[in-house]
């Protein structure tokens, strides 16, 4: 059975579930697939989602392989979107891409309209994409971290908890990053975003380890207003800085391992 025949024959056995039990669905498709697989009722995924996207034997077209599932509410698991195509195959990609006028980024968008709580990490790694939509996600019970993405602004408007560490790191793209409700986190790490200029996290109240912003020149300045309390903080090598504030912050409370 060839890679693109078992992709097809765990997509038909899975598409009309509702529920999927077991510890892993994982899809690992070729660049060059442009198909969409579509999973419309399906609202619990109890183990790990994993996608990734490997090299091509061609060039692929502007659609590269997409998962939908619009009604998915809970991933028990971990979720995982990476992109391990070579940098050679991904700049020949970018080449074709940039000859046809109405192309403008490799699109390979997260969209989970509904999904409201994974229960382990959350990790999309080398995905490029101006699409990273979870308007609905309340909580992730560990990482949550969002790597070489090339997403403009990101906007988690509902999110309130995370159990471990929120980072955002190497997203040249990143414009505008908004966690308006967060509340506690272990850690926060935003590390070399170039053109970030704007940070919302304005509900924050606690950090048990460490707050750190490095490499961001594009910060003029950094605000939280709400938080009280935070193991370590480290702010370093921003160059645009121009005033910090963080008026509620009384106390660095022990960190612990």
């Amino acid at each position: 059975m060839s890679e693109d025949e078992f992709a097809d024959s765990r997509y038909n056995d899975l598409k009309d579930c509702t529920v999927i039990r077991g510890p892993y669905v994982f899809f690992s498709l070729k660049s060059d697939d442009a198909r969409t697989f579509h999973f419309p009722v399906l609202h619990t995924i109890e183990g790990n989602l994993e996608f990734y996207v490997m090299d091509g034997d061609s060039v692929p077209p502007a659609i590269m392989p997409k998962i939908q599932m619009p009604s998915l509410r809970t991933i028990g698991g971990h979720f995982g979107q990476h992109n391990d195509c070579s940098e050679e195959h991904m700049s020949a990609i970018r080449q074709s891409f940039q000859a046809q006028d109405e192309i403008t980024t490799i699109e390979q968008p997260i969209n989970f309209p509904r999904l409201e709580t994974v229960g382990g990490d959350f990790n999309v790694v080398h995905v490029e994409t101006d699409t990273i939509e979870l308007p609905a996600l309340r909580s992730v019970g560990g990482y949550f971290l969002i790597e070489n993405s090339s997403s403009q602004s990101l906007t988690f408007q509902k999110l309130e908890a995370v159990g471990r560490y929120v980072q955002f790191h190497n997203n040249d793209g990143l414009q505008d990053l908004l966690l308006p409700n967060l509340k506690t986190v272990q850690t926060v790490t935003i590390w070399s975003n170039k053109n970030l200029t704007t940070m919302n996290f304005q509900n924050l109240t606690s950090v048990r380890r460490a707050l750190c912003v490095r490499k961001c020149p594009g910060l003029d300045h950094i605000r939280f207003p709400n938080l009280s309390s935070v193991g370590y903080l480290n702010l370093i090598n921003n160059s645009g800085l121009q005033w910090v504030s963080f008026p509620k912050l009384q106390k660095r409370i022990q960190q612990t391992d």
